[in-house]
């Protein structure tokens, strides 16, 4: 049997060195040398693994850790991305369009010329270089004096439209974003292939402040489990200008599955959703925020009043920079605040956000996070700076949604161990929203892991749980959370769950989205 995965002594968040996540985050520092250094080796493969002796920094070398590679491959939950984060590609400006980034703003380091000495034979002359560029000069002037000469020639009216297009074109800086316009909520949709949803409580908003006593100030997020879907679209159409044929340049749009977050029938938690949206050129963070602010289906909460127009979105230098035309959401709710700096981080390129309503900075105000806070974060024996962070789900009262929780646990190698048992031990004073998936009395009879495949012995009780979906479901994504972790095989008194259950809970079962729409 496995302790699970072993952790690199030196990882702890930048806040607290003597707290980490089981999960890859921006939050995490290196502390080899004494002081808080940011990690820019593969978390998952190195700093949370058993590898983490072969780091670069932990062997104290001072190549380039970027090109190191770990001696196992990746699995698809080890990548330092979230599980509320799509795939991408390697450049940010597929999501956002970042004005001024980090990498652009550092200069680049001349390299250095070797000293020539009095014994040493004065440099050749490169005459193919020379004679190269002076043929790409003869070129050139080639060109402009054809050009030259097509412009003399121009008739009157033709190419006119392109000319004005190109003399008026200006830089835009804001992204500007639609108005939403205000939209009823939807009428929560009826499960049919789950157990009819609980009577909804009726209690007062609040959701949980999204940030950790013990000064944990960002959740781990886990690695998503989508497929980006491009739509092609032509380059470039022609259209009649003045019985001209004039070329428009036409933006590209594709498909993406991105995170939205907001709140549970009853207000007490937040609820994140996978939304499929059209996305027009770069504008993703923009796309994703006036998504949000159209509101949720099937039965969730609105976080934003309908009617709040955003003006402009600013990404530069890894600050998102959001102005609004009014407060978001009522006196003393920060909810709004938080689904929007959930919903805006999950994009790489974001680490922070800074609210301002017409241009104007908003006051600090207890519970606007900055950062990505905590989601539900859940700490019943109020643990201290030893405490050690897991993710569990839930099945919310409707019977249709999955709720993560920040379970807070012991630090502990056997971090698969640990969640499993967080997992068991229920969703505590969130229970007014969320389900207990197992039984009361079901234990944990063994637990390991071996290639991936992580198999669970429990006890008894759990062949009796009422919703199988729900805790088959909730507890595969509880575990495939782990780094390492890509499939769940339950077992009940050490025989498969199949042979009570049927055929069809006789395998594994891998990770899957959570909350598509």
């Amino acid at each position: 049997m496995s302790d699970g995965a072993k952790h690199c002594p030196y990882v702890g968040l930048k806040q607290n060195r003597s707290i980490q996540f089981s999960t890859p985050t921006a939050e995490h520092r290196c502390y080899v040398s004494g002081d808080a250094m940011e990690i820019p080796v593969d978390q998952a493969s190195y700093c949370l693994s058993q590898f983490h002796t072969q780091c670069p920094l932990y062997m104290g070398s001072s190549a380039s850790p970027k090109k190191a590679v770990p001696t196992t491959p990746k699995s698809r939950n080890q990548a330092n991305e979230s599980r509320f984060v799509p795939k991408r590609d390697e450049s940010d400006s597929v999501y956002v369009r970042d004005v001024d980034s980090d990498s652009e703003s550092q200069p680049a380091t001349a390299p250095r010329m070797p000293m020539r000495t009095k014994s040493s034979p004065p440099p050749r002359t490169n005459y193919t270089v020379l004679y190269g560029a002076l043929i790409a000069v003869f070129v050139l002037a080639g060109v402009i004096y054809w050009y030259a000469g097509t412009m003399l020639t121009q008739k009157p009216g033709e190419s006119a439209a392109v000319l004005a297009t190109d003399a008026t074109a200006t830089t835009q800086v804001f992204e500007q974003l639609p108005t939403a316009a205000a939209t009823a909520v939807p009428v929560p949709a009826t499960a049919t292939a789950l157990p009819a949803p609980a009577t909804a409580v009726s209690v007062a908003p609040a959701v949980a402040t999204a940030t950790v006593a013990t000064g944990a100030a960002a959740t781990p997020r886990p690695t998503a489990r989508t497929v980006m879907t491009y739509t092609a679209s032509p380059a470039a159409t022609t259209q009649a200008s003045g019985g001209n044929a004039v070329a428009t340049t036409k933006p590209d749009t594709q498909m993406l599955p991105l995170w939205l977050y907001f709140g549970d029938a009853t207000g007490t938690v937040y609820v994140p959703v996978q939304r499929s949206l059209t996305i027009v050129g770069k504008r993703v963070a923009g796309t994703a925020m006036t998504a949000l602010i159209e509101g949720p289906k099937g039965g969730l909460q609105r976080l934003l009043v309908p009617d709040v127009t955003i003006k402009s979105l600013t990404i530069k230098n890894g600050t998102a920079i959001v102005d609004l035309d009014r407060r978001p959401t009522g006196a003393g709710d920060v909810r709004g605040f938080v689904s929007m700096v959930l919903t805006l981080t999950q994009f790489s390129s974001v680490k922070d956000v800074k609210f301002q309503i017409n241009g104007a900075d908003i006051p600090a105000e207890n519970g606007i996070p900055s950062t990505r806070p905590a989601i539900n974060v859940l700490n019943p024996d109020n643990l201290g700076s030893d405490a050690l962070a897991v993710t569990v789900y839930f099945v919310a009262n409707d019977g249709v949604h999955d709720v993560p929780v920040t379970r807070l646990v012991a630090k502990t190698n056997n971090v698969i161990g640990a969640a499993a048992q967080a997992w068991l031990a229920g969703p505590g004073q969130y229970g007014n929203a969320l389900r207990r998936t197992a039984p009361a009395a079901t234990q944990l009879r063994g637990i390991n892991i071996q290639n991936g495949l992580v198999t669970v012995d429990l006890t008894q009780p759990f062949a009796d749980v009422s919703d199988r979906p729900g805790a088959i479901r909730t507890l595969v994504e509880t575990l495939t959370d782990v780094p390492g972790v890509k499939s769940v095989q339950v077992l009940i008194e050490g025989k498969s769950i199949g042979e009570l259950w049927g055929n069809e809970y006789n395998r594994a079962f891998e990770a899957r989205v959570i909350n598509p729409e």
